[in-house]
């Protein structure tokens, strides 16, 4: 029986089944089919919230491990256990309406949350510094665009020059939408071909089998 849940072939058809029962109701009337789409597309949800145990599992047996062999750190290994295992528990108990729940997300999960990302912004700092430097023409033009937009976005920008806001929205709204719109299409037709080689079994790592061609 193992070997046969093993077999590439039987993934690829189940991939295969379940991705044309949601993809064909967007396109034809297809009653039956789409009942099915909607019962699959729920069971992709139920799979997905199975990930936050196994997660939460994985989280546990790291920080656990560290605190048991005094790796360093580990005193925060012991904080992070002691607060997902609370949080869990309250959130299940009372409910994540609950004030001992909202307490500890508000003091915690909110302000280390916002902690990050002061120090993240130190770090762009300090990579745009390294990163927007005029070397040629094209590294002159990706600094001006993103001076430019910095100064469009920051306060004291438009007390400097009120030209900052409509030559950065210009910037933004035509320049970066139109680069963003490339990209997007790129991605799509790298997701199609993707998709094509799963579903004819020319991708396999999906499914934990790596193949060399």
């Amino acid at each position: 029986m193992m070997e046969v849940i093993r077999k590439k072939e039987l993934s690829i058809i189940i991939t295969s089944v379940c991705f044309l029962i949601t993809f064909l109701p967007y396109f034809f009337n297809l009653p039956a089919v789409d009942a099915v789409a909607k019962h699959t597309v729920n069971w992709s949800l139920i799979t997905t919230y199975f990930m936050a145990p196994v997660g939460l599992y994985y989280l546990t047996q790291y920080n656990v491990s560290g605190i048991l062999k005094r790796r360093e750190g580990w005193p925060y290994g012991l904080i992070t256990v002691v607060l997902v295992y609370y949080m869990v528990i309250v959130g299940l108990v009372y409910g994540t309406t609950d004030t001992k729940f909202q307490f500890f997300y508000d003091a915690f999960a909110l302000s280390m949350t916002a902690m990050v990302g002061g120090l993240y912004g130190f770090y762009f700092l300090a990579a745009g510094g390294r990163a927007f430097r005029a070397r040629d023409s094209r590294a002159a033009i990706l600094l001006i665009a993103a001076f430019v937009i910095l100064m469009r976005n920051a306060p004291i920008g438009v007390l400097i020059w009120k030209g900052f806001g409509p030559t950065g929205a210009y910037v933004m709204d035509v320049l970066v939408a139109s680069a963003n719109r490339a990209f997007k299409i790129g991605t799509a037709t790298a997701g199609i071909a993707l998709g094509l080689r799963i579903l004819l079994g020319r991708e396999t790592s999906q499914i934990g089998i790596v193949e060399a061609e």
